[in-house]
């Protein structure tokens, strides 16, 4: 399960948390997730998306306006799988699922960048301008 800190909440098992009272704000599902400035990546088989929490108010049961807070996409890209894992690096989010790794411009909200793997993706790592991908083969 991974565990992020954005803002003022953390990610646990697809799940926000208030950071400061432990207390359950939104569910965002299963998948992948990075945190980035503006936002959360989230990659699932479909598309890679930018996610963050805003506030909404809509009646409850019994009428009585509430607020809440609910994921609103911010972008997404389409046809990316990204479900493994995502990671952010400088202007760029990479994306691992199946055995494809992809490359998205943060700014453009494009696809930069696509190759096949040996294995399954599951880990993704860029340190000193290379990025290293970890299969169910080999890293």
């Amino acid at each position: 399960t991974q565990t992020i800190v954005s803002g003022a909440s953390f990610y646990n098992g697809g799940v926000a948390f208030n950071a400061a009272t432990g207390a359950l704000e939104s569910k965002l599902g299963t998948g992948a997730i990075a945190a980035m400035p503006d936002g959360i990546v989230y990659g699932s088989k479909k598309d890679v998306r930018v996610v963050k929490l805003a506030e909404k108010s809509a009646p409850d049961r019994k009428g009585v306006p509430t607020k809440s807070l609910e994921h609103q996409v911010v972008w997404s890209l389409a046809g990316v799988d990204g479900s493994a894992a995502v990671i952010v690096a400088g202007d760029s989010i990479i994306a691992g699922g199946g055995t494809t790794v992809t490359v998205i411009d943060a700014k453009s909200h494009q696809a930069i960048w696509s190759a096949q793997v040996d294995g399954v993706s599951h880990g993704l790592a860029f340190a000193n301008g290379r990025l290293y991908v970890s299969t169910d083969t080999r890293v």
